[in-house]
């Protein structure tokens, strides 16, 4: 028990510190995120390799993927299919009639600024930007269908995100 709490103790702020900036100082949300972490440190305590890494680098590791976890799940949203769907199962969805040509001409724009972009990418991130973008695949389905390291396709879609965000910066409308 000794060793939980000086492991919690020496840990813990670190944790805190590294989620709120995560969170661009969203306190509430690192604090919740950190004890997530610190939980999942401690109940995997026997499993951590010290000639691996250090302590607070295992840690914060952890805490980085309960913190990219959580922003996955607040970015999604789901609506149940009872909601559009009427008794005799017929559907119920209104067609949307807020668009305007002008806004359908800028999202036309943008679409033609973003494919100009992913075609101009390196030809080795090209083919991976395109399953993940445009077919939607996982990086676990990337990796198999390329035949490449999970890590080595989640380096290149990072890499390719920030080249196409580079590209993308000089699109004026």
């Amino acid at each position: 028990m000794k060793k939980y709490n000086e492991v919690y103790n020496k840990l813990q702020p670190i944790v805190l510190g590294y989620l709120i900036k995560f969170n661009h100082g969203d306190i509430e949300q690192a604090e919740d995120q950190a004890s997530i972490t610190m939980e999942k440190v401690l109940f995997n305590l026997d499993k951590y390799d010290e000639e691996k890494s250090k302590m607070t680098t295992w840690a914060i590791n952890i805490a980085k993927n309960v913190a990219i976890d959580a922003t996955r799940k607040r970015r999604l949203s789901t609506l149940s299919i009872h909601d559009y769907v009427d008794d005799q199962g017929n559907e119920t969805i209104q067609e949307q009639t807020s668009v305007t040509p002008y806004s359908e001409m800028v999202s036309k724009q943008i679409g033609d600024g973003i494919e100009l972009a992913l075609s101009k990418l390196p030809m080795n991130y090209k083919d991976i930007a395109d399953m993940y973008f445009k077919k939607e695949l996982s990086y676990q389905e990337i990796s198999n269908e390329l035949q490449k390291p999970l890590g080595t396709i989640k380096a290149n879609i990072h890499r390719a995100r920030l080249l196409l965000q580079e590209s993308l910066k000089n699109v004026k409308l």
